[in-house]
């Protein structure tokens, strides 16, 4: 049971991560639908613009929560001195 929800779930996730923005938006529009607002509406379209500013700052917590990787390059100065610089 538990290996057939994990089959279902992880291509589910991955077609999530490829969405387009109009399917982004489709989707936010959508759901202020189901809360109550017509489309059209200027409550509709705060509703919209409130729940993609929550999903880019909910992902933008993510990428800082995230570890990060480094490239570190080594040489040398005019002098013979080792310089590492760290990018």
């Amino acid at each position: 049971m538990f290996r057939k929800l994990l089959l279902l779930t992880i291509p589910m996730l991955v077609l999530t991560a490829c969405q387009t923005l109009d399917e982004e938006l489709a989707e936010y529009r959508y759901t202020c639908v189901k809360i109550g607002h017509r489309i059209g509406t200027p409550d509709n379209t705060k509703c919209v613009e409130g729940l993609y500013r929550d999903a880019q700052n909910q992902q933008a917590m993510r990428d800082a929560a995230a570890p990060r990787t480094q490239t570190c390059r080594e040489e040398k100065d005019k002098k013979g001195r080792k310089i590492t610089t760290c990018y």
